[in-house]
């Protein structure tokens, strides 16, 4: 006859109480983890870099390496739409000669709160990696 080993290491009595316990502090730590406020973009153009059209096609590239969705472009405002496992999120990305920012639009089932301003972590990647995309961008545009 085979035993079942599935919680064997929990123990019986108060020490596996206590090892219970300590992996729901785990858990409920790491779950933590993944929501965090929600980043604010706000970049200077490096100098050599034109025009804001030459802005708009380096954000554009960046946004297209990075598996985003352009949904709407006009002067001065791009909006874009990445989904990735399940998960969806919308920005703005306003800009300018001088610079850009990108903004929160919408998501979905990225735990999103308004009052404590925190989402989940992968939206914090996602548009990460859309800034260093989009500074790599604009520098390979940048003139002496």
């Amino acid at each position: 006859m085979v035993k079942s080993r599935k919680l064997s290491w929990l123990g019986t009595g108060a020490a596996s109480l206590i090892k219970l316990v300590l992996l729901s502090c785990v858990i409920f730590l790491v779950a933590g983890c993944m929501v965090q406020t929600v980043p604010e973009y706000g970049i200077e153009i490096p100098k050599g870099v034109g025009s804001a059209k030459e802005v708009a096609f380096s954000i554009e590239r960046a946004l297209t390496k990075q598996d985003w969705q352009i949904r709407h472009s006009q002067p001065g405002l791009i909006e874009a739409a990445k989904t990735s496992s399940g998960k969806s999120a919308d920005v703005y990305i306003v800009y300018g000669y001088q610079g850009y920012s990108i903004e929160y639009v919408d998501s979905d089932h990225m735990q999103y709160d308004a009052q404590k301003d925190t989402i989940d972590s992968d939206y914090r990647k996602w548009t990460g990696d859309l800034n260093q995309a989009i500074i790599h961008s604009l520098k390979e545009n940048v003139r002496d």
